[in-house]
């Protein structure tokens, strides 16, 4: 739909809530795209955490493990991994990508969970991990509501390989929400990995994030944004072939008490779709050549690390959120009214703005059409997730939560 004129638009504030961020009491949070989440976690909890105390680096792992396998569409042990971590009170960032691009494939997702073991729980292995999931019912692959809607949009191109015939049709037709699926075991993807030698660090980059620090003409002087890419530079960035739709993300988020975990996992679907060359119940992708935006907003009373994953220019919504003043947020309800807030991006070839119409005001709309573009509704753009630590010194209180975007499919579950 393009706006021309100001009564093309129907504003709605009917925008459905839900939770997107956990109460300060709660010790125990995790995030997935999974709507089924807190049926899925209690069943974990019970069955698999509750017979052996495994460390927060550990189920950080398993909760990977376990993503990658249920969402083969979007996930593969090729795939990149981008992390934020927070243990022991010290910060971490983490991209784990091939050292060259052009070799032969490499397998970041499952180097980068084999990286965390060996420097953070060195006394248990990648491999004990898996065979403790095999043996778990609660693991098996649920098709999930953005699963299904994949597999029926692609029904055809699928149905021309025996492999994913095997895999998602029962008979003639595909296989639908709530169905399982079958998939390779956890322990036979680890046995590939550890036989093609793809543990090999060297043929990897497992250097921490760099960070560039961004200014802004009404941050506070004790405020600081850092963005794993410089926005004071570049106004186009991400907008390039690999933002292209193929593009895919999937996330994980975990935090216990002090400690957090945060993955993205991002991958480019190859056309026609067909089986990966080793693993043949996951997708054949890409690596993406470049990451995924990261930025980190501290201030006085305020710690907050975003990703933001989903559409053509994902950095241009940190871009946005800055000119919010976002480093004045004190409070997650704050926080989650901003990221709430419609969005809207400019874009190129030709010159065009996307809009959340139902999301938006008469007033910037009237802005937006004062610029002469073309104006194209949509219902929902980009994906932004993380966490947030907000100080009240007044009340002396601290609120740790994770964070989740009102328009993803992600749910969260606190305890």
């Amino acid at each position: 739909m393009i706006y021309k004129k100001k009564k093309d638009l129907n504003i709605s504030q009917n925008i459905v809530a839900k939770n997107n961020f956990c109460p300060s009491e709660s010790n125990y949070q995790l995030s997935s795209e999974d709507e089924n989440i807190q049926k899925f976690h209690l069943n974990f909890k019970k069955n698999l955490l509750a017979q052996k105390t495994y460390s927060f680096i550990e189920k950080s792992v398993i909760l990977s493990l376990i993503e990658m396998k249920r969402r083969p569409d979007l996930l593969s042990p090729n795939s990149r991994l981008q992390i934020y971590l927070k243990i022991n009170n010290q910060n971490y960032y983490f991209d784990f990508i091939p050292k060259n691009f052009e070799g032969p494939e490499t397998m970041p997702y499952l180097m980068g969970l084999d990286y965390l073991m060996k420097m953070f729980n060195p006394q248990n292995t990648l491999n004990n991990l898996a065979r403790d999931l095999d043996q778990d019912s609660t693991s098996d692959n649920v098709v999930s509501n953005d699963l299904e809607m994949f597999l029926k949009e692609n029904q055809k191109e699928l149905s021309q390989s025996e492999n994913f015939v095997s895999q998602f049709f029962k008979g003639d037709e595909i296989i639908t929400k709530y169905e399982t699926f079958k998939s390779l075991s956890f322990k036979s993807i680890l046995d590939t990995y550890l036989k093609l030698k793809m543990n090999n660090f060297s043929q990897y980059s497992q250097t921490p994030l760099p960070f560039y620090k961004i200014s802004s003409n009404d941050l506070l002087p004790s405020s600081t944004i850092e963005c794993n890419y410089d926005i004071n530079l570049d106004q186009k960035i991400l907008h390039n072939d690999q933002m292209r739709d193929e593009l895919k993300s999937h996330t994980v988020a975990f935090m216990e008490n002090k400690n957090t975990f945060l993955a993205v996992g991002s991958s480019i679907l190859q056309r026609p779709l067909r089986p990966s060359r080793d693993f043949q119940t996951f997708f054949q992708i890409m690596t993406p050549r470049l990451p995924l935006p990261t930025c980190q907003f501290r201030g006085q009373n305020q710690n907050v690390n975003l990703f933001s994953t989903n559409g053509k220019n994902p950095l241009q919504h940190f871009q946005h959120l800055i000119s919010y003043d976002i480093s004045k947020v004190e409070s997650a309800q704050g926080l989650n009214e901003i990221l709430s807030f419609s969005r809207h991006l400019f874009l190129k070839g030709p010159d065009r703005i996307l809009y959340e119409s139902k999301r938006g005001r008469k007033s910037q709309l009237d802005f937006f059409l004062s610029m002469n573009f073309p104006i194209y509704h949509v219902e929902a753009l980009g994906n932004i997730f993380g966490e947030a630590t907000f100080e009240n010194k007044t009340q002396k209180t601290l609120h740790r939560t994770l964070v989740i975007d009102e328009r993803s499919p992600s749910r969260l579950w606190c305890k």
